[in-house]
């Protein structure tokens, strides 16, 4: 996050975000992975586009059942299934959102998954991890 206001990207957590535990298949290292990968991501989706969208948010919920991750930015949009496909398994040459990998890796450790959604502007990220 502070890399994100150095690069005049506001990050904002949402209001309703809560965490009381982590899911038994994901330790605190891989959750900082996840989160931090995201965010990192986002803030590249930003970067050098007009003050408006050079912005994320973040969402953290909680059920009985599931951990769910939320981050959205209101960047470029990713193109194309064999792109988010590249993206997704690290592939070289990726370019912007190259943490991806990383989060997508530790997500997949955790038994959880990863949804992107293309928006109007931007992109959302949707890790659900869960609880076993």
């Amino acid at each position: 996050i502070s890399v994100a206001r150095q690069r005049g990207v506001e990050v904002r957590l949402h209001r309703g975000t809560a965490l009381r535990s982590l899911p038994g298949t994901l330790g605190t290292a891989e959750l900082v992975t996840i989160v931090g990968n995201l965010i990192e991501n986002a803030v590249e989706a930003v970067d050098g586009l007009p003050a408006g969208r050079r912005r994320a948010t973040v969402r953290i919920n909680q059920s009985p059942k599931a951990l769910s991750i939320s981050v959205r930015d209101w960047g470029r949009a990713i193109h194309g299934g064999s792109e988010q496909e590249a993206r997704l398994a690290g592939a070289e040459g990726a370019g912007r959102r190259s943490g991806l990998a990383l989060a997508s890796k530790a997500v997949a450790d955790a038994m959880g998954t990863l949804a992107i959604r293309q928006m109007a502007q931007g992109t959302a990220y949707t890790v659900s991890l869960p609880h076993r």
